[in-house]
């Protein structure tokens, strides 16, 4: 799972992210130089509709430049088919994580049953909050096969984006009803250990149950 340290350090690593953003910087001057000396000697001699269509000219280049220097910032010097490739790579590790982490909640669920009447509260109340987290990692999940499925470049990037923002827990009406603490929303490099954190302090009420 790439953490938003590695993201970051995506932001013009490359020569060509460098070479993009003084591309954007060179459209911005020229478009300030020709507003201050170049209209007056254009038209002059030319007609306004030839300033007119210079200044379209200079703002769809900058606007261009713009939107590659933004691609850059996100993903870094790589084609699409890397960002899609790398993109399949994470979602198909945190998949089978989950799947993983549902078969060790399955088993954990069964030992607190046995022991219902002295599992303490909070050992309870942390497999509901990690299956919560799980369903929101498959939500996220889906809607980024979705995206990451189509042939749009846009889409690919938007999938990118998506498996590297904040995942947000959404909260059940039981849970809202007995005053359970919403889950603050999690950074990408914790959505893991805290599904792992939450299972390990279960395991270890049970253990000491069990002694």
């Amino acid at each position: 799972m790439s953490s938003r340290q590695e993201h970051g350090n995506l932001e013009y690593s490359s020569e060509s992210g460098k070479a993009t953003l003084w591309a954007m910087l060179l459209c911005v001057v020229l478009i300030s130089a020709y507003l201050k000396i170049g209209r007056a000697i254009i038209e002059v001699s030319l007609s306004p509709v030839y300033h007119t269509l210079i200044i379209a000219c200079l703002a769809t280049l900058s606007i261009f430049t713009l939107g590659c220097s933004i691609h850059m910032m996100f993903c870094g010097d790589r084609s699409t088919k890397e960002i899609k490739r790398d993109v399949k790579r994470q979602i198909k590790e945190l998949a089978n994580f989950t799947e993983s982490a549902k078969v060790r909640i399955r088993g954990l669920q069964t030992n607190t049953q046995t022991y219902d009447a002295i599992v303490r509260p909070r050992d309870k109340a942390a497999l509901a909050t990690a299956n919560r987290i799980l369903s929101a990692i498959d939500r996220r999940i889906d809607k980024v096969e979705e995206m990451i499925n189509s042939r749009s470049s846009i889409k690919t990037i938007d999938a990118y984006e998506l498996l590297n923002e904040d995942l947000s827990v959404i909260e059940d009406c039981v849970e809202s009803l007995i005053g359970d603490d919403p889950i603050p929303p999690l950074p990408p490099e914790e959505w893991i250990p805290s599904v792992v954190t939450l299972l390990e302090s279960v395991d270890t009420g049970l253990r000491r149950i069990a002694a």
